[in-house]
C-alpha cells in the first residue's frame, strides 16, 4: 500500500530527473539559438553586401554613353537582383530560425521554473476591467445599425464590383500568362506566397488544437471568448482601410490600356521591361523551369502539412503519455505520422535537388524572376492585399456574424465561471505542448509577411 511519505519521494525524484533533463536539452537550446544568432547576422551583412552592389549596378547603367552599352550592364544588373533577392530570402528564412530558436530556449526556461516550484497551475482567469468593457462597447456600437461601419460589408462589396475586374486587368496583364497553372507565372507567385502564409496558419492550428486539448473548460471558455473579441476588435481597426483600399483598386483599374503600336506603352511596364519578360525565344524554356518549381513547391507544401500533421500527433501523445520521451512516441503511438514526416522531407529534399539540377534552365528562371521590376512587385502586393481586405470586410462571418458570437461567447464564459472553481491542476507536459506550439506559431507569424514577400520574389527553395 503507497503511502503519502512514499509518494512525495517518488513525485520529487521524478521532478528531479526531469529537470535534470530538461537542463540538458535548455543547454543544448541555448546554443541553438547561439548559431542561430550568427546566421542572422551573416544574413543581414549579405544583404547589405548584395543591396550595395544593386546600387553600383544600377550607377554604372545610369552613366552609358549608348543604349548598346548598356547590354552588359544590363546582365550585371540582372545576377545583382538575384542575389540580393536571394539575400534577402536567406535573412528572413534565418530570422524565422532565430525567432524559433528564442522561442525554444524562453520554453525551456518557463518549464525549469515551473519544476522547480514542483507544480504548474492553471492561472485563473480574470474578468476584463471596466476600460476594457467600454472598449468592447464602443466596437460593438460602431458595427452595429447607425455605426460608423455599419455597411462596412456592402460597402466593401460595392468597392470590389466597381474596380476589381479592372485593376486586375491593368496588374494581371502586365505578367506573362499561360493556361496551364503550372506554367503560369503570376499562379506561381501568388502560391508561394500562399505557401508561407498557410504554414502561419497551419502553425496556429496546432496550437489552438494543443490548447483545446490541454486546458480546462474555463480556460476554453476564455480563449473562446478572447478569439471572438480579437475578432471584432481586428475587424473595427482595420475598417478605415476601407477608403484606402478602395481607392487603390480605383487608381489602377484607371491605368491606361495597353498601346499595342506604337508609340508602344502598357499600364506599368516600359517596353523595354515588357519585352524581356514577355520574351517569346525564352517563353518555352521559362515555363518548363517553372513547372520544375511549382513541383519543388508542391513538395515543400506536403512537407509542412506532413509537419502539421506530425505536431498535432505528437502534442496529443505527449499529454496522453506524460513519462515517455519523444523517441519513444515515434517508435510507437505516432509513428505513422513520424514515417510520414520522414517521407515527405527525403521527398522535398529531392525536388529541391531536381530543381536545381540543371544550372541553366534554373538560371533562367531566376533571370525570370529577376525581370520583374519592383514597381511591378509592389503594385501586385497593393492589388492582392486590398481585394483580400476587402474580401474579408465584405464576406463570412460578417460584422452581424461576429458580434454574435462574441455574445454567444460571452454567455459561454459567465457559464464557465459561475460553474467551475478557478484552480485545477494542468498536467505539465500538456501545457508545454501547447507552449511548444505557441511558441512556433507566434514565430511563424512575426515572419510570415517578410518571408511572403521574399519568397514571392526569388525562386530559392522555401
Amino acid at each position: 500500500m503507497s503511502t503519502l511519505t512514499q509518494y512525495w519521494i517518488d513525485e520529487a525524484s521524478r521532478l528531479d530527473q526531469t529537470l535534470g533533463a530538461v537542463r540538458t536539452e535548455a543547454a543544448a537550446a541555448r546554443l541553438a539559438q547561439a548559431a542561430a544568432q550568427a546566421q542572422s547576422r551573416i544574413a543581414a551583412d549579405t544583404v547589405r553586401v548584395a543591396s550595395d552592389a544593386v546600387a553600383v549596378a544600377r550607377k554604372a547603367l545610369a552613366g552609358i554613353p549608348t543604349p548598346a552599352d548598356g547590354d552588359p550592364l544590363l546582365s550585371v544588373m540582372s545576377q545583382a537582383l538575384i542575389a540580393w533577392h536571394e539575400a534577402l530570402h536567406a535573412q528572413a528564412s534565418a530570422d524565422l530560425t532565430l525567432q524559433s530558436a528564442k522561442a525554444e530556449v524562453e520554453r525551456l526556461q518557463t518549464l525549469d521554473t515551473a519544476l522547480q516550484q514542483e507544480l504548474a497551475e492553471v492561472k485563473a482567469a480574470q474578468l476584463l476591467d471596466s476600460k476594457a468593457a467600454l472598449q468592447r462597447a464602443a466596437a460593438v456600437a460602431s458595427l452595429k445599425a447607425g455605426g460608423a461601419w455599419a455597411d462596412l460589408a456592402a460597402d466593401a462589396a460595392q468597392a470590389l464590383s466597381d474596380f476589381e475586374a479592372g485593376a486586375r486587368s491593368r496588374v494581371e496583364g502586365e505578367f506573362p500568362s499561360n493556361a496551364a497553372p503550372e506554367k503560369d507565372f503570376l499562379t506561381r507567385v501568388r502560391a508561394r506566397r500562399a505557401l508561407v502564409l498557410d504554414s502561419a496558419v497551419q502553425a496556429q492550428d496546432v496550437a489552438t488544437t494543443s490548447a483545446t486539448a490541454s486546458t480546462a473548460a474555463l480556460a476554453q471558455a476564455q480563449r473562446q471568448f478572447d478569439q471572438a473579441w480579437q475578432a471584432v476588435r481586428s475587424l473595427v481597426e482595420t475598417a478605415p482601410r476601407l477608403a484606402d483600399d478602395r481607392d487603390t483598386l480605383a487608381r489602377l483599374a484607371a491605368l491606361p490600356a495597353p498601346h499595342p503600336t506604337a508609340p508602344v506603352s502598357y499600364p506599368i511596364l516600359t517596353p523595354a521591361q515588357h519585352d524581356e519578360l514577355f520574351d517569346a525565344s525564352l517563353k518555352s524554356a521559362r515555363e518548363d523551369a517553372l513547372s520544375d518549381l511549382a513541383i519543388a513547391d508542391k513538395a515543400e507544401d506536403d512537407w509542412r502539412q506532413a509537419q502539421s500533421d506530425y505536431d498535432k500527433a505528437l502534442n496529443a501523445a505527449l499529454k496522453a503519455h506524460p513519462d515517455k520521451t519523444v523517441a519513444e512516441l515515434n517508435a510507437a503511438e505516432v509513428q505513422a505520422e513520424f514515417d510520414a514526416l520522414d517521407d515527405a522531407v527525403t521527398e522535398r529534399s529531392d525536388k529541391r535537388a531536381d530543381l536545381i539540377a540543371d544550372a541553366t534552365a534554373y538560371a533562367t528562371l531566376q533571370a525570370w524572376f529577376a525581370a520583374v521590376p519592383e514597381l511591378l512587385w509592389d503594385t501586385l502586393e497593393q492589388l492582392d492585399n486590398a481585394i483580400a481586405r476587402l474580401n474579408v470586410f465584405k464576406g463570412a462571418p460578417t460584422p452581424a456574424q461576429r458580434l454574435q458570437d462574441l455574445a454567444d461567447r460571452e454567455t459561454d464564459l459567465v457559464t464557465a465561471l459561475t460553474a467551475a472553481r478557478l484552480a485545477v491542476r494542468t498536467q505539465r507536459v500538456a501545457e508545454q505542448a501547447t507552449l511548444r506550439a505557441l511558441g512556433q506559431a507566434q514565430a511563424e507569424q512575426a515572419t510570415a509577411v517578410r518571408r511572403a514577400k521574399a519568397a514571392s520574389r526569388d525562386t530559392a527553395p522555401l
